[in-house]
C-alpha cells in the first residue's frame, strides 16, 4: 500500500516569474459555482474583510474565478476587487502576493494552494482548506479559523514583507519536497518493482 499525494510540474512555476507582485495584495482564485468556495468568501466578506479594511483602508483583495454570484459582481465593497474568470491562473498568482483560502467545507487537496506554494505565495487557510497537505503552521502557511485569526496572519504578513516572503519561501520547498511530479513517478515506480519482485 502506498500514499501519493496531488502532483505538479515544477517546472511551470518559476521561482522569478519576471511578473511584478503587488505587495501588500490578497486574492483568491477558484471556481464560484463550487458551494464551499462561495460559502468560504461569503464568510471572508462579512466577517474579516471589515476588520481588514478598518486597519488597513488601501489594502485590496481580488477575487479570480469563473461563475461570479451575482451578489459578488454587483457589490460595491471598498477595495474588494472581482476580477472573475482569468486568461492566465499563474499570471494572477504571480502577480499577488498572499493568497487566502477560507473553506469550512468540501474535501480532497486543495490545487489552488499547492500551485500557490509552488509560485512562492504567502497563504492563509482555515484548517479544512489546509487539510491533506504537510504543512506546518507560521512555518509554510498560516492558519486561520476565526475571524479575529485570519485578520491577525494578514496583518502579519502585510505589516512584515520578509515574513511573507520567507512564508512563501518555505511553502515552494514543501511543495518540491512532498508534490513534485517527477518524484512521485520515482515512488510510484519503486512501488510497481516491489510488487513486480514479490
Amino acid at each position: 500500500m502506498i500514499a501519493i499525494p496531488f502532483g505538479i510540474n515544477l517546472e511551470n512555476f518559476t521561482e522569478n516569474s519576471g511578473i511584478e507582485t503587488e505587495f501588500p495584495s490578497l486574492f483568491h482564485i477558484g471556481a464560484m459555482n463550487w458551494m464551499p468556495n462561495e460559502e468560504g468568501i461569503k464568510w471572508f466578506v462579512e466577517k474579516v474583510w471589515p476588520l481588514v479594511t478598518g486597519e488597513f483602508p488601501a489594502l485590496k483583495c481580488y477575487l479570480a474565478g469563473r461563475e461570479m454570484p451575482d451578489w459578488l459582481t454587483n457589490s460595491k465593497i471598498k477595495n474588494l476587487e472581482v476580477i472573475g474568470e482569468v486568461d492566465d491562473a499563474f499570471e494572477f498568482i504571480y502577480s499577488k502576493a498572499i493568497e487566502i483560502v477560507p473553506l469550512f467545507s468540501g474535501s480532497g487537496i486543495r490545487i489552488k494552494i499547492i500551485e500557490a506554494m509552488a509560485a512562492g505565495r504567502a497563504v492563509i487557510s482555515t484548517s479544512i482548506g489546509a487539510e491533506g497537505i504537510n504543512i506546518e503552521n507560521g512555518e509554510n502557511i498560516l492558519i486561520a479559523d476565526t475571524p479575529e485569526e485570519f485578520f491577525d496572519g494578514i496583518k502579519k504578513c502585510v505589516t512584515n514583507e520578509t515574513f511573507c516572503l520567507t512564508l512563501g519561501q518555505n511553502a515552494r520547498q514543501l511543495v518540491f519536497r512532498d508534490h513534485s511530479n517527477q518524484k512521485l513517478i520515482i515512488r510510484l515506480e519503486g512501488f510497481y518493482q516491489q510488487i513486480i519482485s514479490r
